[in-house]
C-alpha cells in the first residue's frame, strides 16, 4: 500500500469515515463479509442479554444487528455521523461516539467485546494498552472477538482512502499480537489469517476468539 509513515488524529481518521457514512455499509458489506460466522462464535460463552460491545461499530451493520436481538449491544464509534447512522438503523440498541482508546467499561461487566478493523486503524502504539483494557472489561469467561494486522506494520498513511480522506493503518506481527493477549488474560482458542481485504488497507489479518481467563 502507498503511503507515508505519518500518523493521524483521531480527528482526521473520524472525518473520514463521516465523509463515508452515507455508502458505508453498501461498500462494507458489498463483498465476502466473515464478520457474521465470527459473530456467532460468542454464543457459546455468553448469555442473552448479557451486555456486549463493539469497538468500531460503524453504521451497526452488519455485526450490531446481528447482536442486538440477542445481547444487550453497546456500540462505541469514532465517527459522529456512523453513529447517527446507527442510531437510525438500530433504534433500540445503545451508541456511544468515543475514541476506543478512551472508553471505559466497569471491570468484568461484559459478556464479550468485539472489534473488527478497528486496531488496524490505530497507531500501534495504544494497542497493548486498550487490549489491557478490554481485558479488564470481560468477566471470566467471557470472550474477544476481533482483527489485528498479521504484520509488522509501522504506521502508514493513504492520503486519499475510498475518496473520502485519509486513512492510516499499523500493527504487529501476530506473534506480538498473542502476547498482548496473553497478557491481558486472554487465552486464544482460535486465530486465522484471513485477506488482504481494502478495508484493511490490503493488508492481511488475523481474527481472534479469545476467552478471558480467571
Amino acid at each position: 500500500m502507498a503511503g507515508d509513515t505519518a500518523t493521524l488524529t483521531v480527528a482526521d481518521i473520524a472525518a473520514t469515515y463521516d465523509t463515508l457514512a452515507s455508502t458505508w455499509d453498501r461498500w462494507s458489506t458489498g463483498r465476502p463479509d466473515a464478520r457474521p460466522e465470527w459473530v456467532r462464535r460468542i454464543e457459546p460463552f455468553v448469555g442473552a442479554r448479557e451486555p456486549v460491545v463493539e469497538l468500531g461499530c460503524a453504521t451497526g451493520v452488519p455485526v450490531g444487528r446481528q447482536l442486538a436481538d440477542r445481547y444487550r449491544y453497546i456500540g462505541v464509534d469514532v465517527s459522529r455521523r456512523m453513529i447517527e447512522r446507527a442510531g437510525e438503523l438500530l433504534p433500540a440498541a445503545a451508541f456511544t461516539c468515543a475514541d476506543a482508546t478512551a472508553v471505559r467499561f466497569p471491570g468484568q461487566s461484559l459478556g464479550a467485546v468485539a472489534a473488527f478493523g478497528l486496531f488496524p486503524n490505530l497507531d500501534r502504539t495504544c494497542h497493548a494498552a486498550l487490549v489491557t483494557e478490554l481485558g479488564r472489561w470481560l468477566r471470566p469467561g467471557g470472550v474477544f472477538v476481533g482483527s489485528f494486522t498479521a504484520l509488522d506494520v509501522p504506521p502508514r498513511v493513504a492520503p486519499e482512502w475510498l475518496g473520502a480522506g485519509p486513512m492510516q493503518w499499523s500493527g504487529y506481527a501476530a506473534d506480538i499480537d498473542a502476547q498482548m493477549l496473553a497478557a491481558a488474560g486472554l487465552d486464544v482458542l482460535d486465530a486465522v489469517v484471513r485477506g488482504p481485504e481494502p478495508v484493511d488497507g490490503d493488508l492481511p489479518t488475523v481474527w481472534y476468539l479469545a476467552r478471558r481467563v480467571g
